[in-house]
Order: C-alpha cells, then structure tokens, then sequence
C-alpha cells in the first residue's frame, strides 16, 4: 500500500510534467501547505530528478550540436578539398541550418557536385 507522501510525490511528478503554468516554486508551496510534517524527502527526490533530467536535456542537446558542427566542418573541408575555396558566405549560410539530415545531405552533395556553382544551385533549392 502507498503512502500519502508517495501518492503526493506521483501527483507532483504530474503536474510537473503536465502543466506548464506551475512552477516548480508553486509546487515547492503546495508540497508545504499540505503535507509539511510528513515525507520531508519528496521535495529534494523531485529536484533531484529535475536535476537529472535537466542534464539528459543538455547532454542531447550537446550531441546534436556536437554532430551538426562535425557535418559542417566535414563540408567546408571537401569543398576547400575539391573546389580550392569555402567561401565564408558559403560557410555562414550552412551553419544556419539546423537539422542533421539536412546537412548529411548537403554533404553528399559537396561530394558529387560537379563544380562549385553546381553545389551552390543545389543549396539554393533547399
């Protein structure tokens, strides 16, 4: 059988999830009011896994930018490689694009393009 401090800890987990208008100090609060003297954990167990998850975020996010830069850098190196130039234009209009895909695309691209113009017409089409 649960406690109330688990079922309490569940509620709160969902409507940290759940409802974006409450901040965590509205629920920190309402933890307070209600429930002061029992389960003194809940609170730190739920910042902790804020916490946690706040770190998965980041480290996602960081492997994202990790491998957009790595695609970036590869093609700017085989345009230099193939084509004796990477115009900074060129450069600056790739690091605008986001997605990945997009970018393992352009890549190929910059592999088979036929002449820097060529690869540039194909950007252009994106």
């Amino acid at each position: 059988m649960k406690t109330a401090a688990e079922f309490l800890y569940v509620a709160l987990r969902y409507v940290s999830v759940a409802a974006e208008q409450v901040t965590k100090e509205e629920l920190a609060a309402a933890y307070q009011k209600v429930i002061s003297d029992q389960g003194d954990d809940i609170m730190p167990t739920l910042a902790e896994q804020w916490i946690e998850e706040g770190k998965q975020e980041g480290l996602q996010q960081g492997l994202r930018e990790g491998k957009k830069q790595g695609i970036l850098n590869s093609i700017v190196d085989l345009l230099r490689l193939r084509f004796d130039v990477a115009p900074p234009v060129l450069t600056e209009r790739l690091a605008t694009i986001e997605e990945p895909e997009t970018l393992s695309l352009i890549l190929r691209q910059a592999a088979t393009a036929d002449s820097l113009s060529d690869f540039e017409r194909f950007l252009d089409t994106l």
